[in-house]
C-alpha cells in the first residue's frame, strides 16, 4: 500500500525538539531533510552558524501604507519603487540593506537569493543577511553558497506549510553555514566578478541593439500621444479580425502606420545572421 509513498518515522521527543516554532507538519520531517541534517550533525566541525560570522538574519516588520511615496526620492525600496531617502528615518520598523547583503524571498516565490549592489530599503517580504559588513570574498563565497541545492532544501525548509507558504526568521537564523578555505572564498569572488561583469556587459549590447534597430527604423526620437479612451468602428474590428481594445490603441495605430509608409520590416533592417555563437566574445 506503500509503493510509491514516503515514510519517515520521528520520535514525539524528536518533534518536540526540532524546532522552537514546534512545527508538525510532514514536509519537516522529509526523508531528505533529514539527511541533511543528520550530514550536518556528523560534520558539525566544518559548519558554522550565521552568528559565528558575526551576520544578523533581519527583515522589516510591519509598516503603514507608503503608496503615497511610490515614484518619489532616490532610494529604491525593493520590489517596490522609489521613494524618499527619509523614509526610513520615518518609519523606523522599515529596514534597509547596503551593497553586499545577501537576501532571501520570504514570502511569494520563497527561497529566491539575491544580493544589494546599493543601498536600498527593503519591504516585509525579504529577509537579509548584513553581509556587507565582511570582506568582498565572504560576500561572494556566502551568494553562491546559498544557491547550492543543499542550502536551498534547508532554507525551504525553515519555511511555514501554509497555503500561502513564508520563511521563518527565527528558522533562517539557525541555519549553517559551510566552512571554507580562503583559497575557495577567492575563487568563488573571481567567478561572481565575472558573472556580474557579463551581466553589464549583456545590458550594455541589448541597449546598443535597441538604439541601432531604432535607429534603423527611423523610431529612435518617435513619440506619440496616448489618450485615455479612443473609438473604433465595427467594421475596423471585423477587418481586422480583433476584438480586443489592445489592438486598436492609437500608439500601436501610429507606429504601424509610420513603418508601412517607409515599407519597412525588421527583416529590411536586421536581415538574419547565421553566424556561430562565440560566448569567449562576452567574457
Amino acid at each position: 500500500m506503500l509503493e510509491g509513498l514516503e515514510v519517515a518515522e520521528v520520535t514525539a521527543s524528536e518533534v518536540f525538539a526540532a524546532t522552537p516554532t514546534m512545527r508538525f507538519d510532514p514536509e519537516y520531517f522529509r526523508a531528505a531533510n533529514l539527511k541533511d541534517e543528520a550530514l550536518v550533525s556528523a560534520r558539525a566541525n566544518d559548519f558554522q552558524s550565521f552568528a559565528d560570522l558575526g551576520l544578523t538574519v533581519d527583515a522589516s516588520a510591519f509598516y503603514p501604507s507608503i503608496e503615497g511615496y511610490y515614484g518619489e526620492g532616490n532610494l529604491p525600496f525593493l520590489r517596490v519603487a522609489d521613494v524618499d531617502s527619509k523614509l526610513c528615518d520615518m518609519y523606523p520598523t522599515l529596514s534597509c540593506v547596503e551593497p553586499g547583503d545577501i537576501l532571501f524571498t520570504k514570502g511569494g516565490s520563497v527561497a529566491r537569493v539575491g544580493l544589494a549592489t546599493r543601498r536600498a530599503a527593503v519591504s516585509r517580504d525579504l529577509i537579509f543577511l548584513n553581509s556587507s559588513k565582511l570582506p568582498r570574498e565572504e560576500q561572494a563565497f556566502l551568494y553562491l553558497y546559498s544557491q547550492t541545492p543543499f542550502f536551498n532544501r534547508v532554507l525551504l525548509r525553515s519555511s511555514s506549510q501554509t497555503a500561502q507558504p513564508h520563511l521563518t526568521i527565527t528558522l533562517v537564523r539557525e541555519l549553517r553555514v559551510l566552512k571554507a578555505s580562503h583559497r575557495l572564498k577567492e575563487k568563488t569572488l573571481a567567478m561572481v566578478n565575472k558573472a556580474f561583469a557579463a551581466h553589464d556587459l549583456a545590458r550594455e549590447h541589448q541597449v546598443e541593439a535597441e538604439n541601432t534597430l531604432l535607429i534603423a527604423l527611423g523610431l529612435k526620437n518617435w513619440r506619440t500621444a496616448e489618450p485615455l479612451s479612443y473609438v473604433r468602428t465595427s467594421s475596423q474590428a471585423f477587418a481586422a479580425g480583433r476584438l480586443d481594445a489592445e489592438f486598436f490603441r492609437p500608439r500601436v495605430l501610429s507606429l504601424m502606420t509610420l513603418l508601412s509608409k517607409d515599407g519597412l520590416t525588421l527583416g529590411s533592417v536586421a536581415p538574419a545572421r547565421h553566424e556561430a555563437f562565440e560566448p569567449e566574445r562576452f567574457f
